[in-house]
């Protein structure tokens, strides 16, 4: 039993003087011999018969085999002063070699390094012996059909060919069937009639004037005693002319394409072939005599849409007058008899049309009337 516990003790202390050897090797290595060495050194000790009271060194948190345990301590005290040198000892003889040591595992992998300089181009080598031909490689996907060339210049006109014998008349193709007749557009409304000018006065009475034409034969009525024919009257003035009537017409203006249904489009008097201006100076058109307008309506080639507005103006010089309606939803079309527009000779007339909530775009036409 004595001898157990020696021999245990025995491997003990050898393998404390070597991790203290080890620690003194370390200090060397670092230049601070007679540092203070502190720290804990962590081993795993043999504790089955065979091998038993072995140590080996690991490193902290390493987990110990089955047979064998956690045996740890603090590497040293504070390092005393550094003791005189000592006289150098002879050369012991040379020892023998150690077996290899096995392998140690690979370490990681280095760090790409960065790229070298371009080298300079080798000789050309010589030029290899033509290979075999190889095989049909599968025929390609037919490409996307190439831009039209430009055309050519007109060639020279060639000799006249002889003239071919006439073909036989092709049967008559099948009649079409008729087109659906479009819808009648809507009547523009009647301006009201000018009230009659008064009848100017009677003039005199002017002598009897010459005999008119012979009048269509009459029954025959009884002979009468025949008269002496009277003198010729003088002709009598011409009576005042009446006063004109307040009449003021009818004007109209429309485009033949859709105005746009994000600005304000003004619409002249007349045809516009186009679709109406976004600048009104364009399209303003100047009155030719005085007068006054009780009636306006406006029309446009479809509904607006649901929710969706265009709201129509008359204008003059530029400025809105109280003659205007809205075409709203399924409506195509609006009037306003109730309010009356003056105009004198001069001022310029034309039409806003004005969208809200982007209506769809259509043709637009107006009327209106004394």
């Amino acid at each position: 039993m004595s001898r157990r516990i020696a021999g245990k003790w025995a491997a003990v202390g050898v393998i404390v003087v070597m991790l203290v050897s080890m620690a003194a090797v370390v200090d060397a290595k670092t230049g601070q011999a007679g540092a203070t060495t502190t720290g804990t050194i962590y081993s795993c000790k043999i504790v089955r018969k065979k091998g038993r009271g072995h140590i080996r060194i690991v490193a902290p948190n390493t987990t110990c085999k089955s047979f064998e345990r956690n045996f740890n301590w603090l590497s040293g005290g504070p390092t005393g002063p550094t003791g005189a040198t000592g006289a150098t000892g002879a050369t012991g003889p040379k020892g023998a070699t150690g077996s290899t040591g096995a392998t140690g595992a690979t370490g990681p992998k280095g760090a790409t390094g960065s790229t070298g300089a371009t080298g300079a181009t080798g000789p050309k080598g010589a030029t290899g012996s033509t290979g075999a031909t190889g095989a049909t490689g599968p025929k390609g996907a037919t490409g996307s059909t190439g831009l039209t060339g430009a055309t050519g210049p007109t060639g020279p006109t060639g000799s006249t060919g002889l003239t071919g014998a006439t073909g036989p008349t092709g049967p008559t193709g099948a009649t079409g069937p008729t087109g659906a007749t479009g819808p009648t557009g809507p009547t523009g409304a009647t301006g009201p009639t000018g009230p009659t000018g008064a009848t100017g006065p009677t003039g005199p009475t002017g002598a009897t004037g010459a005999t008119g034409p012979t009048g269509p034969t009459g029954s025959t009525g009884p002979q009468g005693p025949t008269g002496s024919t009277g003198a010729t009257g003088s002709t009598g003035p011409t009576g005042p002319t009446g006063a004109s009537g307040s009449g003021d017409g009818i004007i109209q203006g429309e485009t033949v394409s859709n105005i746009v249904n994000n600005a304000t489009t003004f619409i002249g008097p007349g045809h516009d072939y186009g679709s109406g201006s976004t600048t009104e100076s364009t399209v303003a058109f100047k009155v030719a005599s005085a007068g006054s307008y009780k009636s306006f309506k406006a029309i446009v080639g479809g509904a607006p849409g649901a929710g969706k507005t265009w709201t129509l103006t008359l204008r003059k010089n530029g400025a809105d007058t109280a003659l205007t309606c809205s075409i709203t939803g399924t409506a195509t079309s609006c009037t306003d008899t109730t309010h009356t527009a003056s105009f004198a000779s001069g001022d310029t007339i034309d039409v806003s049309a004005v969208p809200t909530s982007a209506p769809t775009a259509r043709p637009a036409s107006w009327l209106i009337g004394g």
